[in-house]
């Protein structure tokens, strides 16, 4: 996969992991059609994970008071209303989502979160009750993502490799980042490599002409991401978007995969990522979200460089 770094912009054919295609809709569909069905009578819990608003009203009827647990990560009204910004909060399928979200938190008896801060969120948006709520903070497949060495091309060997991948929504701030490669493209030994879905990327044809970032793939599978992990010099978490509130209430899933390879991270400082990460430690570093320069100094500095 390194070897396609030879390139400006040497991208795969448009894929996207985080894409609604038509095989996952067929699945989710699937598996939520097996969970409705169960004989619930041979069981004393029953815990839904994934995007469980959907099915519980459903389970709740069909299993009667049976401890129901659910794995409450993501709101889809918070995500498509103000995340992806795909409907307005007055739009008549937005007051549905809401339902869906306030209901199951209603319903279930437990509710796991990711972090402190967005169970909040839930509690106050959907007016949950706080005593459920228990946070289980993410974790990487140590099977994957573990400390590791891979061969660079030569022609990027003594650069210094700066690593970001995600799905270019908003709440990530992929602009910030390429603002700040912007900053720093007359530094030329540092170089950023970036895998995702580029063409998401708000005013994207205004960096594709910048000589220091690598668009390496718009798709990956987890042992090629970490083999980038594993060949880069500092990796980049996030979320750098300051004015998408959902991204100071979570913590991007891939400062886990960073952290599992120890590699210095670079985090937005945000209250969810300081529940778990702290700027004393080794290799964990913050900025100002909404920040390029903060960002290109922060880089330049671990670089050993200089403005």
């Amino acid at each position: 996969m390194l070897d396609n770094f030879a390139s400006h912009l040497d991208v795969m054919a448009p894929q996207n992991g985080n894409s609604v295609t038509p095989t996952g809709v067929l699945r989710l569909f699937s598996i939520g059609l097996k969970v409705i069905l169960a004989d619930f009578k041979k069981y004393d819990l029953i815990f839904i994970g994934g995007l469980p608003q959907f099915i519980v009203p459903i389970v709740r009827m069909r299993a009667g008071r049976k401890t129901l647990i659910i794995d409450f990560f993501i709101s889809v009204y918070d995500t498509l209303v103000y995340d992806r910004m795909l409907l307005s909060s007055s739009n008549p399928m937005s007051r549905v989502l809401r339902w869906f979200d306030a209901y199951a938190l209603f319903a279930a008896d437990h509710v796991i979160v990711d972090t402190r801060r967005h169970g909040r969120y839930f509690c106050e948006t959907f007016k949950s009750d706080p005593a459920k709520v228990t946070v289980l903070y993410l974790e990487a497949d140590k099977k994957i993502y573990y400390p590791k060495k891979v061969q660079r091309p030569p022609e990027l060997g003594s650069k210094f490799l700066v690593f970001f991948f995600g799905a270019m929504n908003p709440l990530q701030g992929t602009e910030i980042i390429l603002e700040s490669a912007r900053i720093l493209e007359k530094h030329g030994n540092i170089v950023f490599i970036i895998v995702g879905p580029f063409e998401k990327i708000k005013g994207i044809d205004r960096y594709l002409g910048l000589t220091n970032v690598r668009f390496a793939a718009r798709w990956l599978p987890q042992s090629e991401i970490a083999d980038l992990i594993a060949a880069s010099d500092l990796c980049l978490a996030g979320h750098f978007n300051e004015t998408v509130e959902k991204a100071s209430r979570v913590i991007p899933g891939k400062a886990f995969a960073y952290r599992a390879m120890d590699k210095p991270v670079i985090f937005g400082d945000n209250p969810a990522n300081r529940e778990l990460f702290h700027p004393e430690a080794k290799q964990v570093h913050f900025v100002k979200m909404g920040d390029p320069a903060a960002l290109a100094d922060k880089i330049l500095e671990l670089e050993g460089g200089g403005l």
